[in-house]
């Protein structure tokens, strides 16, 4: 019970440190605004090609700031709204994870660690993928090990499968997540052998 408490003051205190953060954040830094130049002047289709401004962003992730930003005459927090979203999440996910991988007391401290690195918070911030790339990687750790755990749920697989391919089109460090959930997957012989593996989350994170 005082592990679900710290857990949960965490979260709370985060997202409140979070939102007093994002309302003192003033104009786009350099690095966000050429990003953000290219979101607000480029069509949903032109921000699949190569970015300018020495840019690199995964194109589900341009869609999205577009999509959110793209009404606005002065975008700078709407742009800011999709990490600050993922960096809000970040410290409930990583509690879920913690407790469920470990145990209580470790998801506790994952909730208070994440809620209060300064890191965590400026990227949550900004105009940039960094915060949704931390988000993303803990939901697709948190479905592979529902899939261990419970290998004979095809739902679960399917989810993984599906929570994967999505995955690369929104954070480009997924791919190093999900290559070691594959290398997982095939080393634990009695998950390796689950009709679910085989037949869809291999072939899935292959893809």
């Amino acid at each position: 019970r005082a592990a679900m408490l710290v857990a949960w003051i965490a979260i709370l205190a985060g997202a409140a440190a979070r939102a007093w953060a994002l309302s003192q954040r003033g104009s786009l830094w350099l690095d966000e605004a050429e990003l953000a130049l290219n979101v607000m002047t480029r069509s949903f289709g032109a921000l699949a090609q190569p970015l300018d401004w020495g840019q690199i962003a995964p194109v589900g992730y341009l869609w999205l700031e577009r999509a959110v930003a793209g009404h606005a005459e002065v975008p700078d927090r709407w742009l800011r709204i999709v990490p600050w979203c993922a960096g809000v999440a970040l410290p409930r996910l990583l509690w879920q994870l913690g407790r469920r991988v470990v145990g209580t007391g470790v998801g506790a401290l994952s909730a208070v660690t994440a809620a209060g690195s300064l890191l965590a918070l400026r990227y949550s911030t900004e105009a940039k993928p960094y915060a949704t790339d931390a988000a993303i990687a803990a939901v697709l750790l948190l479905m592979a090990w529902e899939v261990t755990r419970t290998p004979g749920a095809m739902a679960r697989w399917w989810a993984l499968a599906a929570g994967a391919v999505l995955a690369v089109t929104l954070s480009i460090p997924s791919v190093f997540v999900i290559a070691a959930i594959g290398a997982a997957i095939a080393i634990d012989a009695t998950v390796r052998q689950a009709p679910g593996a085989r037949r869809v989350a291999l072939p899935a994170l292959a893809l």
